[in-house]
């Protein structure tokens, strides 16, 4: 697949709401995060941007996302904007507890962690959105019930992922542990996207 990006500002309603940025926040949430069909660069350090000594780093996109989004195949863009929907919801809920002092604001670089290890698994395996929701202590999961599989994926922080996978037709090993490099999770969302129907 040609490499591409899409960014959240390409979909409506897909601005990162003010809270992300809380106080726990190590770095500023950009105005247009990109999404890159490569594999994920999970350390905000490799971003592109600009930084004055004693300001925080403004990312800014450096390409033209018109004409290579162009190149995504329509499939695989509606499994994105589907995914982007997920995480606009899960935003959202995280806003609710915020205000309400029931949880903990998103962590910015668990969160970047996050997205960019699952949109190349939403871009290139027949997956249905994610159910995503925020944890405690600002981390996010990722998870799926569907096909007689219970997938779920607890981004703590960057590179500390706790998965969960049950599957009733045996096909993949029950699995309650740390999966940091995804391996696992990789193996189960694949076993997945054979049993699912993707409605483009």
């Amino acid at each position: 697949m040609t490499a591409s990006a899409m960014t959240l500002s390409a979909f409506p309603g897909a601005q990162l709401p003010p809270s992300i940025t809380a106080p726990r926040a190590t770095l500023p949430i950009p105005k247009q995060f990109i999404f890159a069909f490569r594999p994920p660069v999970p350390s905000p350090a490799t971003a592109v941007g600009t930084r004055n000594p004693g300001t925080p780093m403004v990312q800014e996109p450096v390409v033209n996302e018109g004409p290579l989004r162009a190149l995504v195949p329509k499939a695989v863009q509606r499994r994105v904007e589907k995914f982007v929907e997920a995480v606009s919801e899960a935003l959202e809920l995280s806003n609710t507890m915020v205000a309400s002092e029931e949880g903990d604001p998103l962590d910015y670089q668990t969160f970047s962690y996050a997205i960019q290890s699952l949109v190349p698994l939403i871009a290139s395996l027949q997956l249905p959105p994610p159910l995503m929701l925020p944890l405690q202590s600002g981390g996010i999961g990722a998870e799926w019930h569907t096909g007689g599989m219970n997938i779920e994926l607890r981004f703590r922080k960057p590179y500390d992922i706790y998965a969960v996978f049950e599957d009733a037709r045996g096909a993949i090993e029950p699995f309650h542990n740390r999966d940091p490099e995804l391996v696992r999770a990789r193996a189960a969302l694949r076993e997945l996207s054979t049993r699912s129907v993707v409605v483009d």
